[in-house]
């Protein structure tokens, strides 16, 4: 950073060297320092350079400072840089620029010296505008330039004066004039000045280009898109009739004039989908208003916009248009003039002439076209962005008042922002036989990935080779006409024809058989191109009438589609498949007279495709749908089933969650599970669908659970969402799409639904699966376990398969077979565990279980299982009886026993025909008149069967406990651990049948659900216990709510223990104590200590953190932290006892106090007398303590001694009592000289205040150097 240096002004005005040295000589021995000729400094802000654009100087730069005073002032006018910029239209604000300063400029001297590594510098600025003018320039930052080139841009930037003239600076006058015209470069720093300038025209130019980027200045052509009638696009290529727009009145085989050249298109209808005509063309809307409409783009089916903006809407039955003011026009036809975006360049000047009678848009304004439906898509918003390298540029040549246009150009680019040259990939093309159905005689089809290409489509080149099969001597070259010619369809894709006219007349002698090339022209695309070779099957001939059979088949299809009900179809798919305009269309055609085969071929395809998008509101015969289907009515048709109930649920969660998948509820509360999700078949019958629940794909429903402590959220969509819907919800599947399996649905004459039986896939049969059959489960009276079945029940890829249903086959003694259909969560569990009540087992985890269809299962025999599942139908064959069970006042069985009893007692109560075995925990026991031994028993619970031999019957179970008074537990505090009360006694079995312990008055649970394990297996205490911390009897997953440590504390806890068996419960208290190792061995080594070896103050302290330590030794409940305080407070003091003092040592500090009483105050200094009597008395109070410890008495002599050597006469003050004298010297230290040169200000001039010895004749020496060395000098005192 420069500053702008008084004393250089200064010395610019005394006039020779010699004068200028004799002032810097004077300056020096005056001592004055350089600040008194300083006046107030400015510093120069930097930009970052953002526009780079070197300048060619037109003066050159002068010498070194010591040379231009034998110069005469020069000034040369500055030549402008080319610009163009208007800065009335360039925004108020600040810009950056950068221009170079550069020594190869011609005009330079030689000899010039230039500091740069490279001979040039940036010179970066920024501009301020403000109201159209100049208002500040600030040049960067240029600090780091060398002598010689700092000092020339420093002129520039600032001026100078020399010989009593000034030269104004560059920024100066710019910010005077308000702009860069008529500016003068400063003298001696001419190329600087220039380079100054430059970059404030080459930061102003980038602002202008930016904000006037339509209105370029310097270039000779304007880019953008034009709108060209058929013969303008077409006159500049080599096609037959090329520039022609005459006109034919002969129609072509569709009665439409199409046989003309390139002229118009006309259609006398607003049918036929010429909306498409908007993608490229210019399409008009004809009315009987005598109103042309142009449209732009069409948003949706019901509206267009047009050209200029406008919004109108459209109702196609009454053949109208609306604007938005509400003028409505009837439609008469169309016409498609030509092209809309065609690619251009035309010299500006010629732009507003061309505008006159031409559409154009300019760079950087918006393209819209098309109409949205399937594979074709509308486009709005592309931005143009036209240049010399876009692909199909045509040039505009104004020909006195007329345009003409050249041929398309090649290009790479796109044309539009940000946006490159597309190349067509996918298209499948397709050689058409001959049929003529639009009027034509040859016919390529583009099929596959044809959309976009359609969509963008402007123009085909078509080119008749004949015989040449290498396509290098063309025939003929023919252009086409959109409509006329080229169409494009939404989902048949693009139809290219060409028709016998005026722009295609075939050579003669040909008869369009041989080989062809087809050019695709498209906006935004590189030309796609097809070789192909035309046979007799290609060709149109003369026009085949239509046959009776095709004109039946389109009236039929015709009267199909008028007898179809709007409202019964879907309001997207009615207007998609454009099924008013193509019957419009067949309805033109059935009243030709001269309908053709071709045609009317043709359109029978069109109209059956869009009846064929139509999707009707509601499903017809054959259709397919997903349906929830109460149990009721999916079971009814299964075996012989009687009745299926809905599942009651009260825990209201399992029912809404993913254990319930397969079936469906209808409440949202969960408080059922309402029937299966399964295919259906519609059949036959008259159905209101209109009763029933439509579910698609846009619909979904959220359910959020809480299954053991575990929050689940799950939003079901589209099919899915039939899980949480009304009986009968529905969804369509797929055309095509054939389920598995299904149910045909019916209706009856009052619309009474039914389902049939399930059909589709066979039943596959399952082997290798084991079914384990229950007569005892929690979930029901029986229960069968199947193993080896979900993993056969899989799709292709492996996916275990959602089961909808089971029905459980059991057959009677006269072998007729009834299906019990199974239901999910209450039935089914799992996919593959089965359990239901008859009656006896009535309830499961709080929800009431349905028996009513099941009883009558008891004493059958099952035969099978079904199941109904996502992957086809699976059985499972097998050979159960289930026997019969009953309530307990019909057969029963109970057996108790007596404390400390040898024998057990048991009351039955059997049918006649039960013929009883029993057994005695799984082994053979024998009942004598009501009794069994249980002498070999151990306490606990124990479980007698009694069996029916002759297998009618269910097992009939009774539990019992055998139990005793002794007590055969206690509790060893040593160990902290349950043991025998005596030896022999069996604590293990005891330990084994634990069910609660009680701790501190809280019971918890030895086993099952959220159980604690508080005593281990090997009777020890589980300190880690933690109540609420599992699930199921295992640790919660992480993220779940964790318990609480049942011994969260220390202290002393009441425990008792219940043994089932065991009728004395075990009671005990247990101490949970911290760890007191270390603190226990600290009091053990502080007892130890010796009192009277320490003073009476430390060993106070000593003693009470001992005692303190004690008690929180003693504290049961004291916690870790408690330990470590009192553990750290004993240290600490221990650490600090204070060993006592000596009699020797207390002797000593009395002789010191008896020598230094004696020395009398002879001149002291005061300072060091008042240390000595300070020391004195603090000697004496440490003599007079009745227990002073060694250290204070050591301190005491040591300080007091030092203080007397201390003392110091007055008058020889920083010296030592008693040591050598020295002499005072005026040597200046080093030290000094350091803060003295510090003193020294920025220019290298002594400061005031430094020790200077010197000579006027050394300075008039020095004066004389600065003289001869002129600029050198200057630039030192700069820095």
């Amino acid at each position: 950073m420069h500053n702008d240096n008084a004393v250089l002004r200064k010395l610019n005005t005394v006039g020779s060297n010699a004068c200028r040295g004799a002032l810097i000589a004077a300056m020096t021995v005056s001592m004055m320092p350089t600040s008194a000729f300083a006046a107030a400094t400015t510093t120069e802000t930097g930009f970052e350079a953002t526009n780079n654009a070197p300048i060619s100087a037109t003066s050159e730069e002068t010498k070194s400072l010591g040379s231009e005073y034998s110069l005469s002032a020069v000034s040369d006018d500055a030549t402008s840089s080319t610009t163009s910029y208007d800065l009335t239209k360039i925004a108020d604000g600040t810009y950056e620029g950068t221009a170079t300063a550069d020594s190869n400029d011609p005009l330079n001297k030689a000899g010039d010296e230039w500091n740069a590594a490279d001979g040039k510098y940036d010179v970066n600025v920024s501009v301020t505008i403000k109201s159209g003018k100049i208002t500040k320039v600030e040049v960067a930052d240029y600090s780091s330039l060398g002598d010689d080139d700092w000092d020339r841009m420093d002129k520039a930037v600032n001026g100078f004066s020399k010989k009593g003239t000034s030269y104004t600076g560059i920024v100066e006058q710019i910010e005077t004039a308000g702009n860069t015209t008529a500016i003068d470069a400063v003298s001696t720093a001419t190329i600087s000045s220039n380079a100054i300038k430059a970059a404030v025209d080459n930061a102003l130019q980038a602002a202008y280009d930016e904000q006037n980027p339509s209105t370029p200045a310097t270039d000779e052509y304007t880019y953008g898109y034009a709108g060209l009638t058929w013969a303008e696009y077409w006159a500049g290529e080599s096609v037959q009739a090329a520039g022609s727009s005459a006109s034919s009145s002969e129609l072509d085989s569709r009665n439409e004039a199409d046989k003309g050249a390139f002229d118009v298109v006309t259609r006398a209808t607003f049918n036929h989908g010429l909306h498409r005509g908007s993608y490229q063309c210019t399409d008009v809307i004809e009315t009987a208003e005598g109103v042309k409409i142009y449209p732009s783009h069409y948003p949706d089916s019901k509206s267009f916009v047009d050209v200029n903006g406008n919004v109108f809407s459209i109702d196609s039955k009454a053949k109208t248009v609306t604007a938005a003011d509400g003028t409505v026009y009837t439609m008469t036809g169309h016409e498609v003039t030509g092209l809309k975006y065609v690619p251009v360049k035309i010299k500006t000047s010629d732009l507003d002439a061309f505008k006159a009678n031409h559409s154009f848009v300019a760079n950087g304004e918006t393209l819209a076209g098309g109409y949205g439906e399937n594979n074709l898509q509308a486009y709005s918003g592309l931005v143009a962005a036209v240049d010399a390298d876009t692909n199909g540029l045509k040039t505009v040549t104004n020909n006195n008042g007329t345009f003409s246009f050249s041929a398309a150009t090649t290009g790479t680019d796109s044309g539009i922002k940000g946006q490159k040259l597309k190349t067509a990939t996918g298209i499948k093309p397709t050689v058409k036989d001959a049929s003529g159905s639009y009027g034509e005689f040859l016919r390529v089809d583009l099929n596959g990935n044809y959309g976009d290409l359609g969509a963008n489509m402007q123009s085909v080149t078509w080119t008749y080779y004949g015989d040449d099969a290498t396509y290098t001597n063309a025939l003929a070259t023919y252009g086409t006409k959109f409509a006329a010619d080229n169409w494009m369809h939404k989902s048949m894709g693009i139809q290219l024809g060409l028709t016998k006219s005026e722009r295609c007349q075939l050579p003669e002698g040909t008869n369009g058989t041989g080989y062809w090339k087809l050019t695709v022209h498209a906006l935004g695309y590189n030309d796609y191109t097809y070789t192909f070779q035309a046979t007799d099957d290609n060709i149109v001939g003369a026009k085949e009438p239509v046959t009776d059979a095709t004109k039946a088949q389109l009236q039929e299809l015709y009267d199909k589609a008028t007898s179809l009900d709007k409202s019964k179809y879907t309001k997207d798919s009615w207007t998609a498949s454009s099924i008013e305009t193509e019957t419009a269309e067949t309805k033109d055609l059935l009243a030709k007279k001269n309908l053709g085969e071709a045609e009317a071929a043709e359109q029978i395809t069109h109209l059956q495709g869009a009846l064929d998008a139509l999707v009707s509101l509601y499903p017809q015969a054959g259709d397919y749908v997903l349906m929830n289907i109460p149990y009721s009515d999916f079971y009814a048709a299964e075996q012989n089933n009687s009745g299926t109930d809905i599942v009651t649920s009260a825990t209201l969660q399992k029912t809404r969650s993913s254990l319930a998948s397969g079936s469906y509820h209808v409440n949202s509360d969960g408080t059922d599970i309402s029937g299966a999700t399964f295919a259906v078949k519609v059949g036959e019958g008259d159905i209101d669908w209109s009763k029933f629940t439509r579910v698609t794909d846009d619909s979904s429903v959220t359910i959020t659970t809480s299954i053991k402590g575990k929050e689940s959220t799950t939003t079901y969509t589209g099919k899915d969402a039939l899980f949480e819907s009304a009986n009968y919800s529905y969804y369509v599947l797929p055309a095509g799409e054939v389920p598995t399996n299904y149910k045909e649905l019916t209706a009856d004459s009052e619309g009474n639904l039914s389902f049939g039986a399930v059909e589709g896939k066979e039943a596959t049969e399952l082997a290798n699966v084991t079914a384990d059959f229950k007569t005892s489960s929690k979930y029901g009276d029986y229960e069968i376990d199947f193993k080896n079945l979900r993993e056969q029940m899989v799709d292709a890829d492996g996916n275990q398969a959602t089961v909808y249903g089971a029905v459980v086959n059991a057959a009677d003694a006269d072998g007729t077979i009834e299906g019990y259909g199974m239901r999910a969560v209450e039935n089914i569990w799992k996919g593959k565990e089965i359990a239901w009540s008859c009656g006896l087992v009535n309830e499961s985890h709080g929800s009431p279980l349905s028996s009513q269809y099941y009883k009558s299962m008891m004493g059958k025999t099952i035969k099978s299982v079904t199941f109904y599942t996502s992957t086809g139908t699976y059985t499972v064959a097998m050979d159960q009886y289930v026997p019969v069970k009953a309530s307990k006042s019909e057969i029963n069985v109970e057996a108790s026993a007596e404390a400390d009893a040898k024998t057990a007692e048991v009351k039955a109560t059997l049918p006649a025909d039960f013929k009883v075995e029993y057994k005695l925990d799984d082994a053979d026991a024998t009942v004598d008149n009501g009794t069994f031994s249980i002498k070999d028993l151990k306490p606990g619970k124990h479980t007698l069967v009694a069996h029916d031999a002759l297998g009618k019957y269910a097992d009939v179970t009774s539990e019992f406990t055998v139990s005793t008074d002794k007590t055969v537990a206690i509790f060893d505090e040593g160990t902290s651990r349950i043991t025998a009360a005596n030896e022999g006694d069996d604590v293990k079995n005891f330990i084994g049948n634990i069910t609660t312990v009680n701790v501190n008055g809280t019971d918890y649970a030895a086993s099952g659900r959220d159980s604690v394990k508080i005593i281990n297996a090997d009777g020890s205490i589980n300190l880690e216990a933690v109540a609420g911390g599992q699930q199921g009897g295992k640790p919660k997953a992480a993220g779940q709510q964790q318990g609480t440590k049942v011994f969260a504390n220390y202290g002393t806890y009441t425990i008792k223990v219940t043994s089932t068996g065991y009728n004395t419960p075990l009671e005990f208290t247990f101490t949970y104590k911290a760890d007191r190792t270390d603190l226990d061995k600290a009091i053990g080594a502080a007892e130890q200590l010796d009192q009277s070896a320490f003073t009476a103050v430390s060993w106070n302290a000593m003693s009470d953190a001992l005692s303190a330590a004690k008690t929180v030794q003693a504290n049961a409940a004291a916690t870790d932290d408690d330990i470590a305080q009192a553990l750290n407070a004993l240290n600490s003091a221990v650490a600090n006892l204070a060993a006592k003092a000596t009699d020797e040592a207390k002797s000593a500090l009395a002789s010191q106090i008896e020598s230094a009483g004696a020395v009398k105050n002879d001149g002291y200094t005061d300072a060091s007398w008042n240390d000595f009597q300070t020391a004195l008395d603090e000697a004496k109070q440490v003599a007079a303590s009745e227990d002073p410890s060694a250290s204070e008495v050591a301190s005491a002599v040591d300080k007091l001694k030092a203080t007397q050597d201390a003392l110091t006469k007055k008058g020889t003050e920083g010296k030592p009592a008693g040591g050598s004298t020295s002499t005072t010297t005026t040597t200046t230290t080093t030290d000094t000289k350091k803060a003295n040169a510090s003193k020294k200000d920025a220019s290298g001039l002594p400061g005031t205040g430094d020790t200077q010895i010197a000579t006027v004749g050394i300075f008039a020496g020095i004066g004389a150097a600065i003289a001869a060395a002129g600029v050198a000098i200057r630039r030192r005192m700069q820095h």
